[in-house]
């Protein structure tokens, strides 16, 4: 039986020995599309006195499809590379032994980022559906999304065969991700409600500035809390996968 302050004491150790590399790697490949979505989001709306794109309340979206699209194409991009960085990094930390080199890494991402771009659609997809009919099976989906690209990487197969697993392999564990989601959901928005505050205490002549630059921290933060999920979510599956070997093992010895 695996238990949740288990699996977070390994957490613990992993981004103690790992975590700065870790969060450079994701601020290196997956920063520049999510700080591009922020940039893109305090954009005035025309006319250019009028709030944000986004805090504007009512708009015209043929006025500004485009920039909505930009906004949801490097939203979506950033979140798969840093998925996809958290995970390849830390399979590889943990199976291996060692950190994987920026070359490594580079590779692992390039390989299955397409994959990963489409478990990450349907996982969307899914939940989003999931959460609107009932809550639990959108929650759960999201609790398996978390192991399936450990699966994507470890045993290469298809995005849909990655979704079927994940969703078997986190049958009697879903509430541990779910538990730590909230974790981290915590954790970041204290970080965010301080950098918020001391915003709003800036100079007011470059405080429209620092509110720009506010939100791109945010969004960085907000960031690197998803792929502290999916570094939790690789540690689930591998400890998961070992679990199964190990009772597989004693069977075969009985």
């Amino acid at each position: 039986m695996i238990r949740f302050p288990d699996l977070l004491s390994i957490f613990m150790e992993y981004i103690s020995d790992h975590g700065f590399s870790l969060i450079g790697y994701i601020l290196k490949y997956a920063g520049i599309p999510i700080c591009i979505a922020s940039f893109l989001s305090s954009i005035p709306a025309s006319p250019l006195k009028e709030p944000s794109i986004i805090t504007l309340a009512q708009f015209t979206i043929d006025d500004h499809i485009w920039l909505i699209a930009g906004i949801t194409f490097f939203t979506f991009l950033g979140l798969m590379l840093a998925i996809s960085t958290s995970s390849s990094f830390t399979f590889h930390c943990l199976i291996h032994g060692e950190k994987p080199d920026d070359a490594k890494l580079r590779e692992l991402i390039q390989s299955s980022f397409v994959s990963i771009s489409t478990i990450g659609f349907l996982v969307l997809f899914t939940s989003t559906i999931g959460i609107i009919l009932c809550v639990a099976p959108g929650i759960y989906i999201m609790s398996a999304s978390t192991v399936m690209i450990p699966i994507l990487l470890h045993e290469r197969c298809s995005p849909l065969q990655a979704i079927q697993v994940g969703i078997q392999l986190i049958r009697n564990h879903a509430l541990k991700p779910f538990a730590f989601s909230l974790f981290i959901f915590i954790v970041a928005s204290l970080c965010i409600t301080a950098i918020e505050y001391v915003m709003d205490l800036a100079i007011i002549p470059i405080h429209e500035q620092l509110g720009r630059i506010s939100l791109m921290v945010t969004a960085c933060l907000r960031m690197l809390g998803i792929g502290m999920i999916f570094a939790f979510g690789t540690i689930l599956y591998i400890e998961l996968t070992r679990n199964k070997a190990m009772s597989h093992g004693n069977a075969l010895n009985n």
